[in-house]
């Protein structure tokens, strides 16, 4: 028996290493393998996957980017890996990028055969994401537990500066992940790696590209060519509270630093702070918009201004302006894509269309205001070694006060006019200001609340409830995007912890200057054995399983922003009724949270009251294991029930 079990093992590993890495070419050893040995647990294991990049000429160089990959399923979840989607960017100009040359593949076991199915081509649609991404769709069908899944495709891009990306690492594990780059000497770039400190394999030569021939010799035009491999890589653990995952995976970026031209003159790409601000400015979909904004905005400034006492006013009615009179396209762009007078016409824009705006707006105020240039927290943290443009994507306005400041965004209107949207808390920003380079601190150091007071009571045997729930700052701004003052979004968020609800409102959606309330009423369902019932003083509203499952963390823990939930329940317990038992008390409190439970019971009436504060909206690694620890305790203390039993 023993000798089975290592023969099995042997099998297994023999079909992960030795595997055919060329497309369509499946053994049937592939097929049967139950598991991956490395990975015995995965839902699905990526095979290989291999991307090669390559320069090629029409009118000019652009860049082809063909891929392979192939992933065995083991299990019913992993049947998701079977939907693929490559995205593709046009400018709006008329370039765009081309995903063409689409195959894909399904292998199955059947009698002791290879059963392949081809995948119809007609199948691939597109879907529009925005003004200028696109998907490319596609499902592989026929899957099942086992099966070998392989697609390949083309992706053709004009933009230089796009040489595509390598990520070797994905949520489910991969054996082979191997990417070849060919660069012509035209062109040079700067390699970004991210996530390991060594290569499975780092290759660097150079082959010919292109030959010219003449009567009086022959040219060849040779490119650098590299290739990078890593091989038995885990699956990222993602985990709750961090900003991107591509802030954290094992990937390779690529950013073009410098244009080599034939006659020997050189344009440099990469950069410096103080160089990108000056272009900036001087760019007619920035700098020079902010100008057209200003040019166009003289009189309505005035108007709004007019009899305004502090510079504080000023600023508030001019952002509320924006806000409640012109849309955010929800477009996150680095540049106005539309001039100021058309934005003014449509009264629609992007990020900083609007943000520019607001700055040219403040600047015809008196006030002195500029853009600040930043990255969103879904496209990753700034690499601050590296001054490339293209990490950004997103502007927001800063106004001087005094000896302070303010950081302003028009995007959003559920939001006070001195708040900017969760979004962009994600390091640094870049204000950008003639002549200096000064970087500004994107989080804010307000704290945001939530109270619930909860009231349940028995009456008739059935149990009632009531919750009263205010929230402030961006919990109040959260609880908003999640209800949009609809009442059935709001039925639907508590009809887990309602039995039924009678009645729901909600209060000051449109004043973002005030708490947002949202009280709801109906019946509870308590756990109920013999003539016990086992009641919820928080109604299972506070969090009831730990979203930190690791046993430790290498990035921080990033809550985004500071918090404080309270919570006040009363329960009251009517005649035949009687208190058995109330839940143990807590209390915690150091530099990094407090937690405090308390339940009393006195005559008929049971109160709780608990408390939960973050004291930092960002967590580093070393204190994991203590945050992990304290939201155990908020799971024990915050849904231990009161016990109430029925007199005979």
């Amino acid at each position: 028996m023993k000798t089975a079990t290592n023969l099995l093992l042997l099998f297994i590993v023999v079909i992960t290493h030795s595997q055919s890495k060329e497309f369509g070419n499946v053994s049937l050893e592939e097929l049967t393998a139950k598991k991956i040995d490395k990975f015995p647990n995965a839902e699905a294991v990526i095979l290989f996957d291999k991307g090669v990049t390559k320069f090629y000429e029409e009118d000019g160089y652009n860049i082809r980017f063909i891929r392979t990959k192939r992933i065995k399923i083991l299990k019913k979840s992993g049947y998701t890996w079977a939907d693929v989607s490559i995205p593709f960017y046009e400018d709006g100009h008329g370039k765009t990028e081309k995903v063409s040359n689409i195959l894909a593949y399904t292998y199955n076991s059947k009698d002791g055969k290879i059963e392949k199915t081809r995948f119809n081509p007609e199948n691939v649609f597109t879907e529009k994401v925005d003004e200028y991404w696109s998907l490319k769709k596609f499902a592989i069908p026929q899957v099942k537990e086992g099966s070998i899944i392989e697609f390949s495709y083309t992706f053709e891009t004009p933009f230089l500066f796009n040489l595509p990306d390598w990520e070797f690492q994905d949520d489910i594990p991969t054996l082979v992940s191997e990417y070849e780059v060919g660069i012509i000497p035209f062109y040079s770039y700067v390699f970004i790696a991210q996530g390991m400190t060594n290569f499975g394999k780092k290759k660097n030569f150079q082959r010919v590209f292109d030959t010219w021939s003449s009567s009086y010799a022959t040219t060849e035009l040779k490119e650098n060519v590299f290739q990078f491999g890593m091989y038995d890589v885990p699956a990222f653990a993602g985990e709750a509270f961090i900003t991107s995952k591509d802030d954290y995976i094992m990937k390779i970026d690529f950013q073009l630093s410098q244009i080599n031209y034939t006659n020997g003159s050189i344009k440099e790409i990469i950069t410096t702070y103080p160089k990108l601000i000056q272009g900036l400015l001087k760019h007619p979909s920035y700098g020079k918009f902010i100008k057209q904004a200003q040019s166009q905005t003289k009189t309505t400034v005035n108007g709004l201004v007019s009899g305004t006492g502090s510079e504080l006013e000023k600023i508030k009615k001019i952002t509320d302006y924006i806000k409640k009179g012109f849309d955010w396209n929800s477009n996150k762009r680095r540049y106005a894509y539309q001039n100021a007078r058309e934005l003014i016409g449509k009264r629609r824009g992007n990020c900083t269309e609007l943000n520019l705006m607001l700055v040219g707006m403040l600047r015809n105020a008196g006030l002195d205001a500029y853009p600040v240039l930043l990255s969103t927290r879904d496209n990753g943290k700034l690499k601050l070694d590296y001054p490339f443009e293209e990490f950004f994507n997103y502007t927001i306005a800063y106004v001087k006060t005094g000896e302070s400041g303010l950081l302003l965004d028009a995007t959003e209107d559920l939001l006070p006019f001195d708040r900017i949207p969760p979004r962009c808390f994600n390091g640094s920003g870049l204000i950008i200001e003639k002549d200096t380079e000064n970087w500004i601190n994107l989080s804010l150091p307000y704290m945001s609340n939530e109270l619930n007071v909860i009231s349940i009571s028995i009456e008739d045997d059935e149990i009632k409830g009531s919750l009263v729930r205010s929230t402030t700052e961006y919990e109040s701004y959260i609880a908003k995007k999640r209800f949009k003052n609809d009442q059935t979004s709001i039925y639907d968020h508590f009809s887990p912890i309602f039995d039924e609800i009678t009645k729901s409102k909600s209060l000051n959606y449109d004043k973002p200057d005030k708490p947002y309330i949202v009280a709801v009423d109906g019946f509870l369902e308590p756990e109920e054995i013999g003539n016990q019932l086992f009641i919820q003083p928080f109604a299972n509203l506070p969090i009831n399983e730990n979203p930190f499952k690791a046993k430790r963390r290498n990035y921080p823990v990033d809550m985004i922003y500071r918090s404080n939930a309270e919570y006040n329940s009363t329960i009251t317990i009517p005649d035949g009724y009687k208190t058995i038992e109330i839940p143990e008390s807590y209390n915690l409190s150091n530099d990094l949270a407090e937690i405090n439970f308390i339940a009393t019971a006195e005559n008929n009436t049971v109160s709780s009251k608990g408390k939960i504060t973050f004291k930092k909206d960002l967590y580093q690694p070393a204190e994991y294991a203590r945050i992990k620890y304290y939201f155990d305790q908020i799971i024990k203390y915050f849904n231990s029930p009161v016990v109430v039993e029925k007199s005979n």
